[in-house]
């Protein structure tokens, strides 16, 4: 009968210090060991003293709550400039080429310069992308992608930039000639080098930051 009175103070849910008196002399009274967890029901008036379980707790907190983690706090998206997003894009070198191929919607990574208001992709693979980039038809080129980001996860901060246009394919010798050992070289040996040049139509960009 005493730990059924006791157990309706705690069903009541808000204890105060009257209720708390009463509920440990009501346990107290009762015939036989008491659990452990008895007390401490009787001073939060529900089961369990913290207010959240045990695995979901902080316990570095000194309430049990979760603290802000290192990316807490407010941020703010910021539409880039097309200036803005080019700027961005020549602090980088490393982005992925965005287009349809023959077995789908593509995205592979590339090597990339800013030239003068272009992107210039080093690419490994001639084939590939003679077999997915080329129309066979003069002056008729696909149109495709280029992206390139720097994210800081952890801060959840950073920026991407989008950039559309059509593929020009570097044929001629003079085309080719300022991007021999600038860096868009294939990784691998053995594979010859082929760069395709992107006149941007549209830019998009987008920065999230601290506000």
């Amino acid at each position: 009968m005493l730990l059924r009175d006791a157990g309706m103070l705690l069903a009541a849910g808000d204890v105060n210090d009257q209720a708390h008196q009463t509920c440990l002399r009501l346990l107290r009274q009762a015939d036989g060991p008491l659990p452990a967890q008895s007390e401490c029901d009787c001073r939060t008036g529900r089961l369990g003293c913290g207010a959240m379980p045990d695995d979901n707790a902080d316990l570095s907190s000194p309430d049990g709550s979760a603290s802000p983690g290192p990316g807490a706090g407010a941020r703010r998206l910021e539409r880039l400039s097309d200036a803005e997003s080019m700027e961005l894009l020549a602090s980088g070198g490393f982005g992925r080429l965005v287009y349809n191929s023959r077995y789908g919607p593509t995205a592979l990574p590339v090597t990339y310069r800013i030239d003068e208001g272009s992107i210039v992709l080093g690419t490994w693979d001639p084939v590939l992308f003679d077999e997915d980039l080329r129309t066979g038809i003069a002056q008729a080129e696909y149109q495709v992608a280029v992206e390139a980001d720097q994210i800081d996860v952890k801060a959840r901060e950073g920026w991407f930039v989008l950039v559309r246009g059509a593929a020009h394919h570097l044929d001629t010798e003079a085309e080719r000639a300022p991007f021999i050992d600038a860096g868009l070289e294939p990784w691998i040996e053995g594979v010859p080098a082929h760069f395709i040049r992107v006149n941007p139509t549209s830019i998009w960009g987008n920065r999230t930051r601290r506000a």
